[in-house]
């Protein structure tokens, strides 16, 4: 660590430009991992003790239309463990080196430099000299701050290639199939989404009309065209589906205030326009984090009440003024605002797995870990019984961050002997994903955590 450390201070010395994962790992899942503070510290502490030439972390969002890695992705989020590397598979990374992957293309997020981030945090920062061993309090939270600012600006940075759009809309489907009509009409209205009320400046999209998407769909391997007498018929290949969640989660956070409002009027006819935005200021801090979104909450109110007036422009509200009205089911417009809801679907109906596995149990009756561990495995139960087809719906590692922020945000505590104990602000939440989230999903959850009788 130390002579890696040095090493590292010689080539910011020299002003040699560094590329590193700040996730410390390429993510399996298409989503961003939590930032690693191990390197970042590391360059930080070496910047203060140095102070050589002007230090700016550029953050890059990087986008595969098809990975050369996807076969062994698919693989490991399939729950297969990862393959060592062997001389056979050199051999067969030749035959891989022969296929198309479309393109790659790399956005720059807005840089950070490190001299203004320093004068935030501790304004005599060119007077210290930094111990090897010793970290102060002030440095810790700098290190994560700047990690998860980093984060946040490669989203705002994200590319929507013709594979993501693809995966956002066809993986919302049943079957994950549509009509080709249906499906070009979905993927122009996300394209609207996307440049019409943007996420960021810097969010860029693909320039391909449907028919050119689909053909390059196609010609990757992701999908195929089924002929029929009354229209044909676009469907996810059948080995394709989990790999195809890869590229859906890549562009996730640019939908997520979109798919929540649709999500919200699917169950009910109507809503006040108010209780839209009140649930999203609840769920707010969680889908932040996890998404690394970039608002803070009042820019996700704002962006939420723009996104309210957008979807009536586009008719699939027919009121979004004080009462929120969609169209009654079976039209057109209802299918649109379903599939778009059905986008994060499975990311709210997790937190709301979560909230009842908790309410289910009781107060001081579960520790942290055996919380995740029930929540795993009532996920994964639900997972072969609806068929979701999603390895992150039951990702330990997603319910180990959310049930972290829970903690965060004074949802639950730990008492002394480290049960969990939760506050009123649960029953706020476990009401709201009532409203939220089908009967079936929510029956089948409280189902699965009912104590079984045994036979005599």
């Amino acid at each position: 660590s130390t002579i890696f450390s040095e090493y590292l201070s010689a080539l910011l010395a020299h002003g040699v430009s560094i590329e590193y994962f700040i996730e410390g790992t390429r993510s399996r899942t298409g989503r961003l991992l939590e930032p690693k503070a191990g390197m970042l510290a590391m360059t930080i502490k070496s910047y203060i003790n140095e102070r050589n030439k002007p230090l700016m972390f550029q953050p890059a969002h990087v986008n595969y239309e098809k990975l050369m890695e996807g076969s062994s992705y698919q693989n490991e989020l399939g729950g297969k463990s990862k393959k060592g590397e062997t001389l056979r598979g050199l051999f067969k990374a030749r035959k891989l080196l022969k296929q198309d992957y479309g393109r790659l293309t790399v956005n720059f997020g807005k840089p950070i430099f490190l001299d203004d981030l320093l004068d935030k945090y501790k304004p005599n920062w060119r007077e210290i000299t930094l111990n090897h061993n010793k970290k102060p309090d002030w440095f810790k939270s700098l290190v994560n701050d700047c990690g998860k600012e980093i984060m946040q600006r490669i989203n705002a940075a994200a590319h929507v290639n013709p594979i993501n759009l693809l995966a956002i809309t066809l993986l919302s489907t049943p079957n994950h199939s549509a009509g080709v009509e249906n499906l070009a009409q979905q993927i122009e209205f996300y394209k609207d989404l996307v440049i019409l009320l943007p996420y960021s400046s810097r969010v860029t999209v693909t320039s391909l009309d449907t028919q050119e998407i689909f053909d390059l769909g196609i010609k990757l391997g992701f999908v195929e065209i089924v002929p029929h007498e009354l229209g044909d018929v676009i469907r996810v290949k059948k080995e394709q589906g989990t790999l195809l969640t890869y590229y859906r989660n890549n562009i996730l956070h640019l939908f997520a205030i979109s798919s929540f409002i649709a999500m919200s009027l699917v169950n009910q006819r109507q809503l006040q326009r108010r209780e839209i935005l009140r649930l999203m200021g609840v769920i707010y801090p969680y889908v932040k984090k996890e998404l690394y979104l970039h608002w803070s909450k009042e820019e996700f109110l704002d962006y939420g009440r723009e996104t309210l007036n957008f979807l009536k422009q586009q008719g699939l509200l027919k009121s979004a003024s004080r009462t929120v009205e969609r169209h009654a089911g079976g039209t057109i417009e209802a299918g649109k605002l379903r599939v778009l809801a059905n986008a994060l679907m499975q990311t709210y109906e997790r937190f709301f797995l979560v909230i009842a596995v908790l309410s289910k149990s009781g107060s001081k009756q579960l520790t942290v870990p055996q919380l995740e561990t029930l929540c795993h495995k009532t996920a994964s139960k639900l997972n072969l019984l609806y068929g979701f087809n999603s390895p992150d719906f039951f990702d330990k590692s997603l319910f180990k961050s959310f049930i972290a922020n829970l903690k965060t945000e004074q949802v639950i505590e730990t008492d002394t002997d480290g049960k969990i104990i939760f506050t009123e602000n649960l029953k706020t939440f476990y009401l709201g994903g009532k409203k939220l989230l089908s009967r079936r999903i929510r029956h089948s959850v409280l189902n699965l955590l009912e104590p079984k009788k045994t036979s005599k």
